[in-house]
Order: C-alpha cells, then sequence, then structure tokens
C-alpha cells in the first residue's frame, strides 16, 4: 500500500502542477478561435509561456519521478541542472549549481540525479518568497555528500515536507507537495545513505544528502 500511495500522491502531484499552464494554452487558444484565430501578440505570448512552462515540468517531472533510461551514462548532473533551471520561472529564486567534480557521477550513479531534482521540488516549494538556491556536492574518500541550500527569501519549510525529508513521512494524511520529499529519502536510504535538514527551517536551511560512494 505504500507504494501505491505514494504513486498516488506523484500522479496529483504531476497533475496539480500542469492543470494551470495546460489550461492557460486552451484559454488562449479559445481566445484566437473566437477572434477568428487572428494572432493577438498577448495571447500567443500567454500561449508559448504557458506551453513552455508545461513543457518544462514534464521533463523535470519524468527524471524525477520516473524512469533514468533517458538519462545518459555520463553528463547526467548537467541535465539534472538544466531541468532544475526549468523549474525556476517566475524569477524570485536564482539557480546556484556549483560545478560538480566528475567523482561524483561515478559515485552517485545516475539515481544522484534523480534524488537532487527532488530535493530542488521540495525546496523551491519551501520557498515562497523567493531567494537563492545553492546547489553542490563532492567526494572524500568513501563518502558521497549532496546538499540543497536555501539562502535568503524567508525559506518557509512546511513540516510535512520536513518529516518526508527524515523518512517519518504519514502518507495516509500528506498532500501531494510532499511526495517528492519522501521520495528522495527512499532513494537515500536506497543508495545505502540518508537525508539531514540543518539551519532555521523558517529562514534558510540546508539539505543535506550522505552516501557510500559507489567504487
Amino acid at each position: 500500500m505504500t507504494d501505491l500511495r505514494l504513486c498516488e500522491l506523484l500522479a496529483a502531484r504531476i497533475c496539480h502542477d500542469l492543470v494551470g499552464p495546460v489550461g492557460a494554452v486552451s484559454n488562449g487558444v479559445e481566445l484566437l478561435a473566437q477572434d477568428d484565430m487572428r494572432l493577438d501578440a498577448e495571447v500567443v505570448a500567454l500561449i508559448e509561456t504557458s506551453a513552455r512552462s508545461a513543457g518544462r515540468r514534464l521533463q523535470a517531472y519524468r527524471t524525477a519521478f520516473g524512469s533514468l533510461n533517458a538519462l545518459p551514462q555520463a553528463g547526467f548532473m548537467a541535465i539534472a541542472r538544466d531541468l532544475a533551471a526549468g523549474l525556476i520561472e517566475d524569477g524570485k529564486v536564482t539557480l546556484d549549481w556549483v560545478p560538480f567534480p566528475a567523482e561524483t557521477e561515478v559515485a552517485g550513479g545516475k539515481r544522484l540525479a534523480k534524488i537532487v531534482l527532488n530535493l530542488v521540488i521540495a525546496s523551491l516549494d519551501s520557498m515562497p518568497r523567493g531567494g537563492t538556491l545553492r546547489v553542490e556536492g563532492a567526494v572524500a574518500g568513501r563518502t558521497l555528500t549532496l546538499s540543497v541550500s536555501a539562502l535568503g527569501g524567508q525559506a518557509r519549510m512546511p513540516d510535512e515536507i520536513r518529516a518526508g525529508l527524515e523518512g517519518i513521512f504519514d502518507l495516509e494524511n500528506a498532500t501531494p507537495k510532499a511526495a517528492p520529499a519522501y521520495l528522495a529519502a527512499l532513494l537515500a536510504r536506497e543508495q545505502g545513505g540518508g537525508l539531514t535538514v540543518s539551519g532555521d527551517a523558517a529562514k534558510e536551511f540546508t539539505i543535506r544528502l550522505t552516501t557510500p560512494a559507489r567504487s
């Protein structure tokens, strides 16, 4: 039941986030039809922006929630960076993605891209007023660490997101917003590691993944 419930929450999350931009595209097409398909700059801009938003979210969610088969064997963290950047659209949040050392891909495998995207999604949900989202990773000896930090902007991490990151998720009462946090915790556990949250969840915070490095 746990797997089924998590699938339900993730599906609900995808639908919730796509309803807005897809609905805007539909409304724009209706406006064009009412105007005998004569191009209106504002309507065309609405359609283009909304379609781009839906496309970027779908691309990011395909990797974050779905199969990793589409990712190459190397260079996948650069793809994860581009997907994360695509989720930041309104200008409130600035992405500061510190280049990952090459060895992090070998040490973490493709699931590292999946984990970081879910952590980015959970962090963005906790940054309603904007700020800087910093992502960085490193390998030291046999340990891989990855951190996602919300800096400035008075971050607000909901209790259910923090609980999900700590792996103590109440699936029956959870909302779709918290599902990516719980998925990140499950993936970290699968890698033999775990997640911790430090800092002030009502101001600035850092989510840190610590896991054994793969050889």
